[in-house]
């Protein structure tokens, strides 16, 4: 079921306008043959062109109910080309995907841009036991965010502009959270550029925080990839207010390890250290015969705290020293690349605990540069 907002949602329609073309159609929705991505199975797929307007969440809903049974098997996806048009209508087309399990897509030559780049966050994918976000976006494509302007007519004093406002962002808000958006500080901020500018999603920080997986062929990591990840790890990591940050926590150059034997020992020296400032030198040397006896990528698994397959980290293994202290007690981040995945194992060599978690290749790029 679609939700109908409540009564004072509906002074949006009157209150908040976009800038489009006389030219453009209303959103028309038809079958298209055909395979849209290789992460998408099915041979059809949906598309979705036009300007969004009032009404076209219903006429989405008829469309789709009035398919062919055997149609309806499919994990349908919808390819969305669209300059925007009315922002509740666009929420309400995106909660209309999310209840149909539609996976939404923009290509490379296509445009979703405004109330359009809203319905794209209902995207969604059913799999075997549950349902959960699934947008694409083509490298290349539009997919684009900014504020929405407040018409002239429709509103009294300025207090009312005020309240409309801050009533819009309770919603859109509400909306994020329901479409499964993890960094809804990431949309506010979006919703704060001008309404004659937009700003097109196409950063790492921009693409994870949002939920959205590229489509095509899979990004490797960068040059630099360890450096990356394990500064996007330690920011994580650090409270609000760090004396020091994120770039004063990283100290020195990462250091490379030339083999699996040698990440192997430099885990074992920072969790198990021979140095008395750190840990028991006695306990040190009574455990680490234990771990050189067992096979390296079994021995870096125990060391990790989790199966880490560091035998088929073809990328290499790196080593980056960190800053302890002053609410931060961890000492070293290891980095373990494939083409597919990255790994950081942040380790406190006082306690011996490690804090290790897996990466898309996307987290080993600079955050804030464009990737296309």
């Amino acid at each position: 079921m679609i939700p109908r907002y409540g009564s004072a949602l509906m002074l949006f329609f009157a209150a908040f306008a976009l800038f489009l073309p006389e030219t453009v159609t209303a959103m028309t929705f038809s079958v298209v043959n055909g395979r849209i991505s290789e992460q998408v199975g099915a041979d059809k797929y949906i598309s979705g062109s036009g300007a969004i307007e009032e009404g076209d969440a219903a006429r989405f809903v008829q469309f789709i109910r009035q398919l062919p049974p055997e149609e309806g098997r499919f994990d349908w996806t919808i390819s969305l080309d669209s300059p925007g048009g009315n922002l509740v209508e666009g929420m309400r087309l995106g909660e209309a995907f999310r209840e149909h399990k539609l996976i939404t897509f923009v290509g490379r030559d296509s445009s979703c841009l405004s109330a359009c780049a809203v319905s794209f966050l209902g995207g969604t994918k059913q799999w075997a036991v549950s349902a959960g976000r699934f947008r694409l976006l083509e490298p290349g494509g539009n997919l684009g965010y900014h504020g929405f302007e407040l018409a002239k007519d429709g509103l009294g004093s300025t207090n009312d502009a005020l309240e409309l406002g801050r009533y819009m962002n309770a919603v859109i808000r509400d909306f994020a959270l329901r479409m499964g958006v993890g960094d809804t500080g990431l949309l506010a901020s979006l919703f704060h550029i001008a309404p004659s500018e937009i700003e097109v999603i196409d950063t790492p920080n921009e693409i994870i925080g949002l939920g959205i997986t590229l489509a095509g062929e899979r990004l490797q990591p960068p040059v630099g990839w360890a450096e990356h990840a394990c500064r996007r790890q330690v920011a994580s990591m650090l409270l609000s207010m760090d004396p020091l940050g994120v770039d004063e926590r990283m100290w020195g150059a990462p250091e490379p390890l030339k083999d699996l034997e040698s990440l192997r020992q430099a885990l074992l020296e920072t969790k198990f250290s021979t140095d008395e400032t750190f840990a028991s030198v006695d306990y040190a040397e009574a455990v680490r015969p234990f771990f050189l006896g067992l096979d390296a990528t079994d021995s870096v698994d125990i060391l990790a705290g989790r199966s880490v397959y560091a035998e088929m980290m073809s990328l290499g293994y790196w080593k980056i020293n960190l800053v302890r202290g002053r609410s931060f007690y961890h000492d070293a981040c290891f980095a373990l690349a494939s083409s597919s995945s990255i790994i950081t194992i942040i380790v406190d060599r006082v306690s011996g605990g490690a804090i290790t978690k897996w990466h898309e290749p996307l987290e080993g790029y600079p955050p804030d540069q464009p990737l296309w």
